[in-house]
């Protein structure tokens, strides 16, 4: 849209409404909205929903958790694609090559490419303190038919000793809204 006193273009509000379809439109988003819901209603915590868009973590959807002290989270924020829980699950993906490629620059690489090599087994990465001190936060992958990760959903709350408690319990129970999604998904 053209101002007509600066001459100059810029963004008119139409773009608010392309936004909105792109989301109402999103399959995947869709798919998961509802076992969001049931998976924020089950731990009390927010839930998030992401995806991989040119190697950054893109969160879609999020819903906020009932709990007094929670975990802020927004759609359309982007992270770098080694950030937190999501990071770890959307680099179980990659090979050991590709891996190490991507955590150069990191320290303690070999500790990540073991944590990583271990959440390619469990199908739940867990994070305590990171990237949030004093939160809590679990992810777990979203696959299609061929088991290849195309998003991935994350619980995360404040860290509370009873949370840590129950670690244990919170992976079964995000791994099971991973693989229901992913069933969804795929019929």
């Amino acid at each position: 849209k053209k101002d007509p006193t600066t001459e100059k273009y810029g963004l008119g509000y139409n773009v608010l409404e392309l936004g909105k379809n792109l989301v109402e439109s999103n399959v995947i988003r869709n798919v998961a909205y509802s076992y969001m819901e049931k998976l924020s209603d089950e731990t009390g915590d927010t839930v998030q929903l992401a995806l991989v868009e040119n190697d950054e973590i893109l969160i879609i959807d999020t819903i906020e958790g009932m709990n007094e002290i929670r975990v802020f989270a927004q759609a359309g924020q982007k992270y770098p694609i080694t950030y937190g829980s999501f990071g770890k699950v959307f680099m179980s993906s990659k090979n050991d090559e590709e891996l190490r490629a991507v955590l150069k620059e990191s320290e303690g690489n070999e500790k990540i490419v073991k944590e990583i090599t271990e959440i390619r087994k469990t199908r739940v990465a867990v994070g305590v303190d990171t990237p949030i001190r004093g939160a809590v936060s679990l992810a777990t992958p979203i696959v299609d038919s061929d088991d290849k990760i195309i998003a991935a959903i994350s619980v995360a709350g404040v860290k509370t000793e009873e949370k840590m408690n129950d670690l244990t319990q919170l992976e079964d129970i995000i791994r099971k809204y991973g693989v229901k999604i992913s069933k969804a998904l795929n019929r």
